[in-house]
């Protein structure tokens, strides 16, 4: 998972976003058109905020009878 708050610089946080997503397309939770279309914009994104807003598009959500989680690489972060 990415924080925006790391040092790390816009440019970096974008490459590690795209990162994320391509090993979301790997494991077939997203499809490539649609990680095409996140690429650009997160490219295209001003400010750290903006880029994890965008790439938060291409995060699954799945539904249990409990809670609900969000699928993310190897983490796993609870929506209660």
């Amino acid at each position: 998972m990415v924080n925006t708050s790391s040092n790390l610089s816009l440019q970096e946080l974008k490459a590690s976003l795209i990162e994320d997503l391509k090993i979301r397309v790997e494991d077939k939770i997203l499809e490539q058109s649609n990680f095409n279309l996140l690429e650009k914009l997160i490219n295209n994104a001003s400010d750290k905020t903006e880029a994890v807003a965008i790439a938060e598009l291409g995060t699954t959500y799945k539904r249990t009878g409990f809670f609900s989680y969000r699928v993310r690489n190897a983490d796993i972060i609870l929506d209660t």
